[in-house]
């Protein structure tokens, strides 16, 4: 069995955050011509907020349904979403449930 992350749980336990790299207007491209919104947050560090939907091997769409990443982003497994983050620039964080 697979350990996948998804992009759609992005906001409770994995995001990706700017590694400090200035991104214009608070938006990001990907190689792939897909937009993703940044903002900055209380903390004072910039986090992207749409669920991230970049194709890498090792990442699918839910039911392999094509309309499933265009409404939700992609399924990653660990290494695919740190691969993903990473050719955007930016970092994978991760904040477990239990910390305060």
């Amino acid at each position: 069995m697979r350990t996948v992350i998804s992009a759609t749980v992005i906001a409770a336990v994995v995001a990706c955050g700017c590694d400090g790299r200035d991104s214009r207007d608070g938006l990001l491209r990907d190689a792939d011509g897909k937009t993703y919104v940044l903002r900055d947050m209380l903390d004072g560090r910039r986090w992207m907020t749409d669920n991230l939907n970049l194709a890498r091997p090792d990442s699918y769409c839910y039911g392999d349904s094509p309309s499933e990443c265009s409404r939700f982003g992609r399924l990653y497994t660990w290494a695919s979403a740190a691969e993903a983050c990473r050719l955007l620039g930016l970092a994978l964080a991760v904040r477990c449930i239990n910390e305060s």
